[in-house]
């Protein structure tokens, strides 16, 4: 793969550029390392080009060694074993979510409206050995996550 040069005063991020490249390639799924360092401006847009992964259909991640990030459009099932970490938190992306239940996890939902500003769904915990979270319509930026 030749290297490309980009000028230092773009229209996008250099993550959004990478994640557009590698799809032009042909990648079936992204894990992006170092995509949470130490500046949460870029943290934060880092999070939200995930969503040019997923217009593609592919699945993209945001990992370092206490988060596992990703987006997800349809209900999501995660599995104790198989889990990143010992906690999850969910977000809604581009707006508010509606109908969204939680099932399986210490603190359940049922029929909630999750809006942007809202920290009520942020670190909860598996109870069963799986956990379902249900929402009817928008994206969810779902945060696995452990401590050390």
């Amino acid at each position: 793969v030749p290297i490309r040069q980009f000028d230092p005063v773009k229209d996008a991020s250099d993550t959004e550029i990478g994640i557009r490249y590698a799809l032009e390639l042909g990648a079936e799924e992204l894990w992006l390392l170092g995509a949470t360092g130490t500046r949460l401006d870029h943290v934060m847009a880092n999070i939200q080009v995930l969503k040019v992964a997923m217009d593609s259909g592919v699945k993209a991640f945001i990992v370092d060694g206490y988060n596992r990030i990703s987006l997800y459009e349809r209900e999501i099932f995660l599995e104790k074993q198989k889990s990143f970490g010992k906690y999850f938190s969910i977000f809604p992306l581009g707006g508010i979510i509606e109908d969204v239940s939680i099932q399986g996890a210490k603190y359940p939902l049922e029929h909630y409206r999750l809006c942007p500003y809202d920290s009520r769904c942020v670190s909860n915990e598996f109870l069963e050995d799986e956990v379902k979270i249900l929402f009817s319509d928008g994206i969810i930026i779902l945060m696995e996550t452990r401590d050390k």
